[in-house]
């Protein structure tokens, strides 16, 4: 091959190197390339970092992976030419089974820390002259800043889809917006809050979107006074927390990254921890306010009862028995804040959660039935679980007691209380769901619902104990309780209570 048909090869090679980045190709076009200059007959690449093969491509041979080409790279330090391999046994004995007779070997040094091997062989004895030698340099010396180019876009491939991997798996919302508050960077959590893919939303202007969850507030706020910001803001239903930083963009352009962190359900473990602890002080105090009660009540209706069983004063029975009535329902109050301070730890037992409830229905079918209401119950395949039947059951009356005043208050024609329960595998929890389509909930209301003495009955018609000892109980089980519903729409209860075996559970008949 004359030397400037050499050089119009090398120059093709060079360009189909560059054509496509990829590390892979570029060696594949080193071995390919080598072939063809030297009119060789098969082509091998090695690339070896320490004790690692980094990189390996072969042309019509199959040399023996790892060992054999490691040790070609680590043995050349400069170009290598034998015409006869019987002449050096060492590498006779490793290159004959190839059918590999002459060859070349020559150093690829693509950086400091990889070094690599072209080996060039021929199937017959034959000279490799010096054209051959200096056009295989040269192309190599050009192919070299090619490859190396190739390394160095993998490598910031690599990075930049572990980046962008890390990115979209962050489950806060997170968006990046310039001085044109237009979208320049989100990842995936905030653009399926918007309902797009992110190529979509890139570019677009954030007031456009319509995305609730990028308040224009927020961005405002930020671009007045260039500071970083916190806040919370509520939206759905969900309160987020919302920070926001300033940043440069590599164009030069001023940005403000956003972060908004879903806290709902934080919060409403917080306000859970701080119901319980408030629970506590207060189950305290009225349990020694209950019994010091107790004992004048016993006497107000004991002796009432005497004297209207002594008189036979119509007018003075008729008093005597308000006096009773209103020291009977001072009892009650009593034994419910003895209820609610009593600690006592649930008397377990194996139960089925619908049995249970159609039990506390049963209880309430006759007034339930003569109020015209529906009763729909959607039940599931559930485990048996491991709790003290009639505390449950007691938060299950209490709440559809709840339910009947709520539903007859309304004013609606249709009277509805239904019962939904499955069984969450993930979390291995029985889950109860109590829904009406009675008055609804404020939101005032839903933040004391559990409260203790907190209630929207009228005076002498509830004594606000119900929820809050039903909260009692359910945490005494471990599970969790809470309250849903909107004003107008109705209410709904979900209870949660963990399986908690022990081991296999009985077999119930």
């Amino acid at each position: 091959m004359e030397f400037n048909e050499r050089l119009l090869l090398i120059n093709s090679l060079v360009k189909e190197i560059n054509r496509d980045l990829s590390v892979d190709h570029a060696i594949r076009i080193l071995v390919e390339g080598g072939v063809k200059l030297l009119s060789a007959d098969a082509g091998a690449f090695a690339l070896v970092d320490g004790d690692a093969l980094r990189c390996m491509s072969q042309s019509n041979i199959e040399l023996d992976g790892e060992t054999l080409c490691s040790d070609l790279a680590r043995q050349i330090e400069s170009t290598t030419v034998v015409s006869d391999i019987r002449e050096h046994p060492g590498m006779f004995e490793k290159l004959s089974r190839f059918r590999v007779k002459s060859f070349v070997c020559t150093p690829v040094n693509i950086m400091s820390d990889r070094k690599g091997v072209l080996f060039l062989a021929s199937f017959e004895y034959r000279e490799f002259t010096e054209p051959d030698i200096n056009s295989l340099e040269i192309f190599i010396d050009a192919g070299v800043s090619a490859i190396k180019n190739s390394f160095l876009f993998d490598l910031i491939s690599k990075s930049h889809k572990l980046w962008q991997e890390t990115f979209d798996a962050i489950s806060d919302y997170v968006f990046v917006v310039d001085d044109d508050f237009r979208i320049v960077k989100c990842n995936i959590a905030f653009a399926k809050s918007c309902g797009l893919h992110p190529r979509k939303i890139i570019g677009k202007s954030c007031f456009d979107l319509q995305a609730k969850l990028s308040p224009k507030f927020c961005i405002e706020a930020l671009y007045k006074n260039r500071k970083a910001y916190t806040e919370e803001i509520t939206c759905d239903g969900k309160v987020f927390l919302v920070s926001g930083f300033h940043v440069t963009l590599p164009s030069g352009k001023n940005a403000t990254v956003h972060i908004l962190k879903d806290i709902t359900e934080m919060r409403r473990l917080k306000e859970q921890l701080y119901h319980a602890d408030k629970l506590t002080s207060l189950g305290l105090l009225v349990s020694g306010v209950a019994h010091e009660l107790n004992n004048p009540l016993t006497g107000i209706l004991g002796y009432s009862e005497l004297l209207m069983m002594k008189t036979e004063d119509e007018v003075l029975k008729k008093d005597l028995d308000k006096i009773y009535s209103a020291a009977e329902r001072c009892k009650k109050i009593v034994e419910n804040l003895l209820t609610f301070s009593r600690q006592s730890p649930p008397e377990r037992s194996y139960i089925r959660i619908d049995e249970l409830i159609d039990s506390a229905i049963e209880l309430r079918s006759y007034w339930l039935r003569s109020n015209g209401f529906q009763i729909i119950r959607d039940y599931h395949d559930l485990p048996i679980v491991s709790i003290d039947p009639q505390q449950i059951q007691q938060v299950i009356m209490n709440i559809l007691v709840n339910a009947e005043y709520a539903v007859l208050n309304s004013g609606k024609e249709e009277r509805r209380i239904s019962l939904h329960t499955h069984y969450d595998k993930d979390r291995d929890m029985v889950v109860i769901r109590i829904s009406d389509n009675g008055m609804g909930l404020s939101e005032e209301t839903l933040s004391r619902i559990f409260d203790p003495f907190f209630t929207t009955k009228p005076v002498n018609q509830g004594s606000g104990l119900g929820l809050s000892i039903s909260h009692g109980i359910v945490k005494e089980h471990n599970g969790n309780i809470w309250a849903e519903g909107a004003p107008g729409e109705g209410a709904t209860f979900t209870i949660e209570l963990p399986v908690g075996k022990d081991g296999p559970p009985p077999v119930l008949d």
